[in-house]
């Protein structure tokens, strides 16, 4: 497999990932930045379906006191995974586990944990498969359907924890219906606009086990124009090298 490195978050991070077919796009990083938002202060960030381990490393840049453990069921991506830690020198404080996220075997650990996913947004028979194996289990639910995604994710959510969640608009009413029925509340919101004024593409979740209620934040444009990324996100994220991809 051909690999690029390509640095991301004003050069904080160097990350390889296949040249060609599956490649990270901007959802991982809107992830991250929104992940603060969610819970302040970890102990420990999980990574769930960590794909090359950009938004887990990425944390691990924003909270240098926390452990973090990048869950990838995929061998090929999860050795891209151990090479970025080694990569970025975070050796003591970033693991992989390559397992599947459904049978829990990811370790908590103590404190609050915040626990991430950005899970395939299709479900099988939606859409044509990609033909590239990684591509196709990035966009299609071939390891685990959305249900049975969550229901693992939020069995592990304790008190004191959190999940944060990325997803297609789309299906934003059935993020949160199997999140209620996993036992988790949401406690923060954010609609992703590719355009002012125009209808949300991605939806941002953060849930906890408990909670005061729903807090919603203003949404996110992503573009002004087209091409031309809007103060925010340029902002978020920090590097006019990475191109904007909103594909999957």
């Amino acid at each position: 497999m051909k690999t690029s490195v390509d640095a991301i978050l004003r050069g904080q991070l160097l990350l390889e990932q296949p040249a060609r077919g599956y490649r990270f796009n901007v959802d991982a990083l809107l992830l991250a930045a929104f992940a603060r938002e969610v819970l302040d202060d970890p102990a420990r960030v999980v990574d769930l379906g960590a794909g090359c381990g950009v938004v887990g490393l990425a944390l691990a840049k924003t909270f240098p006191r926390a452990q973090v453990a990048l869950v990838e069921v995929q061998p090929e991506l999860a050795e891209l995974c151990e090479r970025n830690i080694r990569r970025n020198g975070l050796e003591e404080r970033v693991e992989v586990s390559c397992s599947d996220l459904r049978d829990g075997s990811f370790a908590m650990g103590r404190g609050p944990t915040l626990l991430c996913c950005n899970p395939p947004f299709f479900p099988v028979g939606r859409g044509k498969l990609n033909s590239d194996p990684l591509r196709a289990r990035a966009r299609h639910e071939l390891t685990g359907s959305l249900a049975e995604l969550l229901a693992s994710a939020a069995a592990a959510v304790r008190t004191e924890d959190a999940l944060a969640l990325v997803h297609d608009a789309q299906r934003a009413n059935e993020v949160q219906g199997e999140l209620e029925s996993a036992g988790l509340r949401l406690s923060l919101r954010r609609d992703v606009l590719p355009f002012p004024g125009r209808p949300p593409r991605r939806v941002l979740f953060g849930a906890r086990r408990s909670g005061q209620g729903l807090r919603e934040l203003a949404p996110l444009v992503l573009h002004d124009l087209p091409g031309v990324a809007s103060a925010e996100l340029a902002a978020m994220l920090g590097d006019e090298g990475v191109t904007v991809s909103e594909t999957r």
